[in-house]
Formats: C-alpha cells, sequence, structure tokens
C-alpha cells in the first residue's frame, strides 16, 4: 500500500524550498521514518501472536530516494513472510492475541492524521538545525 501526503504548511515548506536536495530528503526521511515507527508500535498492540515469531519480524526500514521521492517500508515479514500475509488477510481466524488487518488497519487510522503529524515532525527537525 502507498500513501502519498501533500504538505500545506507555507512556513514549513518556505523552510524546506530553501534547502538542498540531501538536505530535503534527509528531513522528509526522517518524519517519515519517525511517524512509520508510531504506526509500527501500534500494528505491534494488534499483531496476532502465537509464538511471537510474526511480531518480532515487524520492521520499519530507513529512508530510501527513489525517483524524487522519500520512501519508508513497513510491514511485517523475513521468517514469517507467507504466516505473516495469510494472518492479516484472513478475516475469518478467531485469534486469542491480535487479530486480522493488525497492519493496514493502524495505518488507516493513522492517515487522517498523517500530513499533520509529518509537519509537527518537520517544524520539530527545522529547530533542531537551528540550533
Amino acid at each position: 500500500m502507498t500513501v502519498k501526503v501533500t504538505l500545506d504548511d507555507s512556513d514549513v515548506l518556505a523552510y524546506l524550498d530553501r534547502l538542498n536536495e540531501p538536505q530535503l530528503g534527509n528531513a522528509v526521511g526522517e518524519a517519515l521514518f519517525g511517524e512509520a515507527w508510531e504506526i509500527m508500535g501500534k500494528s505491534h498492540r494488534e499483531v496476532p501472536v502465537r509464538d511471537g515469531i510474526l511480531k518480532n519480524s515487524g520492521t520499519v526500514l530507513p529512508p530510501e530516494r527513489r525517483s524524487g521521492s522519500v520512501v519508508v517500508e513497513m510491514g511485517y515479514g523475513g521468517a514469517a513472510s507467507a504466516y505473516a500475509v495469510v494472518q492479516h488477510e484472513r478475516t475469518d481466524f478467531a485469534h486469542r492475541v491480535g487479530k486480522a488487518k493488525y497492519l493496514e488497519d493502524p495505518l488507516m487510522q493513522a492517515a487522517p492524521n498523517l500530513t499533520r503529524n509529518l509537519t509537527a515532525r518537520l517544524r520539530d527537525w527545522i529547530k533542531d538545525q537551528a540550533r
């Protein structure tokens, strides 16, 4: 699933416009990475747990620049890849701990506030740069 965010804070955008490409990528990457870990933390509370392999496979990869965008990938897998997909998609399973859609639901819950949260993180980044 891909989520695209467009910032609309003129002060933050004005500051970001003055940055060179590596600085801009670093700022956006840090903001996305932090927000992705927040979502993953919520997901960890919803992921089904039998022996912990699936839960322990949850990860957020560091930001990468791809085709003019900054990308942060998150998910579950590794040794639990096939199991992760089944547990995520099968809503008919009765889990004792956790539930299906354990990553999708936290992401969709975060989506309405994503622009605001990323803007706040970028503001914090800008303040840190001024020190």
